[in-house]
């Protein structure tokens, strides 16, 4: 299955209310599902809408 990467914001600690940009791995079948996930694992307002192919 295909491996999408994309950026998500996570935040930089528990105690704290700011947030810095990540890239994560996402297998899935398409960019699409990719991008649906991520937005099920870190919340829609953390997620781009832009996924790259990084391997099959």
């Amino acid at each position: 299955m295909p491996v999408y990467k994309l950026w998500v914001r996570v935040p930089v600690s528990s105690s704290s209310s700011q947030t810095r940009p990540v890239q994560v791995e996402i297998t899935a079948n398409n960019p699409t599902d990719a991008i649906s996930i991520a937005k099920g694992q870190y919340g829609a307002e953390n997620v781009t809408n832009s996924a790259t192919k990084v391997r099959d």
